[in-house]
């Protein structure tokens, strides 16, 4: 039988209300010359729109979004409540915290143990170079090997992709009947919780979607089976 999926952690929209704390004094046309220009506030409704903003913004704005909603949303809760105690997944503790000095193989096996299908259509982001062929191509579908470390924020993506070259993000979307076993973690009082990380199994199989580029970066959209 296969295990139950996780509920949908539905993040959409983010919507950024920004505070004006000089509101009062704009109305001195004097005082306009001597403070800063009004933010423009703004929503995200999907994950490529949240994908370019990340690369385009470095900061902690979106990474404050997502708490935000996180907080919110009962599904968020709901899927934690699932999630195994981190001292019952030391092998995938370790990852966390010492990457690249952790045993692959008993991390595995806690995957298997405690990991859950993530819901269709959930969508996360990892930042890390495509995978290509020999003459540099892209492939249209691969499978992982290894466990791999995503999130729900693009922002954290987009500073994982900048350590590298090419600077890919991934906008990894869940297919229907996929059986990627997943562990979400928490981002209270937790190392690394700042990070909104959900770890992928390995064995996942990718599919590209699409391709799109924005400045420096390029954007992959791709299902996740």
């Amino acid at each position: 039988m296969n295990p139950i999926t996780l509920p949908l952690i539905e993040i959409y929209p983010l919507v950024n209300e920004p505070f004006d704390q000089f509101a009062a004094l704009r109305d001195n046309a004097g005082m306009i010359p001597h403070l800063p220009p009004v933010e423009i506030g703004f929503e995200i409704h999907d994950p490529l729109s949240h994908a370019r903003r990340a690369v385009n913004l470095h900061n902690n704005l979106l990474p404050s979004l997502i708490e935000q909603k996180l907080n919110a949303v009962p599904s968020f809760s709901e899927a934690r409540a699932e999630m195994p105690r981190l001292q019952d997944i030391p092998a995938i503790n370790k990852y966390r915290n010492s990457y690249p000095h952790y045993d692959a193989a008993r991390v595995d096996i806690e995957m298997a143990k405690f990991g859950r299908p993530l819901h269709p259509g959930q969508v996360i982001f990892h930042g890390g170079i495509y995978p290509r062929d020999s003459a540099g191509k892209q492939f249209a579908k691969f499978t992982s090997t290894a466990v791999i470390s995503t999130s729900l924020c693009a922002q954290v993506a987009a500073t994982h992709s900048s350590y590298h070259t090419p600077k890919d993000v991934w906008i990894l979307r869940i297919a229907s009947g996929s059986n990627t076993r997943a562990i979400v973690f928490g981002h209270r009082g937790q190392n690394l919780g700042h990070e909104r990380e959900v770890l992928l199994s390995k064995n996942a199989q990718f599919t590209l979607q699409g391709i799109h580029f924005d400045g420096d970066y390029t954007l992959y959209e791709i299902e996740v089976f």
